[in-house]
């Protein structure tokens, strides 16, 4: 739309000097020429009268300038990469982060659960075949046919009010409990059910 809007008001504007050409000539032709005859009729005297030790020093400190002003230009594009690459290791650094805060209680422990379930479940459902709802349900009713002790985590990585969760293992070996299943074999199921 934008491009009819531009050749519009530039077809208009020839037409309209063909048919005021001595009026676009005597307004914008001759002041133009002459703004330019001047300048460079100015500049030839300035250019002239100036010693060559300022017009070469201006010379050298407006390059100066332009290669400060290009150098600081290529640190930000180098900050900008880095920052590229800094967020490609924040992917690992998150797993290594996920992994370290298993130790700090369990809180850690039920959100890495829910984390890992998550992951689990989307898996299994794109293995078997079925929507997530499907796989959720399979979890909720126990038919889903994973080792007892998967499927132990995974129902803790749900259930929704981890207080309520953990007081019943704190009367019991709080070890027990399935969200202290050691990460490795979560991932070593995932890693035997993923299908290329």
């Amino acid at each position: 739309m934008k491009k009819y809007l531009y050749l519009t008001i530039i077809i208009t504007g020839l037409v309209l000097a063909l048919l005021l050409k001595e009026i676009v000539y005597a307004v914008i032709v001759i002041p133009i020429a002459r703004l330019v005859y001047n300048a460079r009729y100015l500049g030839g005297i300035i250019l002239g009268s100036m010693d060559q030790l300022v017009f070469w020093i201006s010379f050298i400190l407006s390059a100066a300038i332009i290669g400060l002003v290009r150098i600081l230009n290529l640190r930000d594009s180098s900050e900008k990469i880095s920052d590229v690459v800094d967020q490609d290791i924040g992917n690992i650094q998150s797993w290594r982060d996920r992994l370290q805060s298993l130790t700090k209680g369990d809180y850690f422990k039920w959100r890495f659960s829910q984390f890992m379930s998550s992951m689990t479940l989307d898996i299994l459902a794109y293995n078997q075949g079925m929507s997530n709802e499907q796989i959720k349900d399979h979890l909720a009713k126990n038919t889903l046919e994973v080792p007892p002790e998967i499927r132990a985590y995974l129902q803790a990585a749900y259930n929704k009010n981890i207080d309520e969760y953990f007081s019943t293992y704190r009367d019991i070996d709080r070890n027990h409990s399935p969200l202290y299943l050691n990460p490795e074999k979560i991932i070593i199921f995932l890693e035997d059910n993923i299908k290329p």
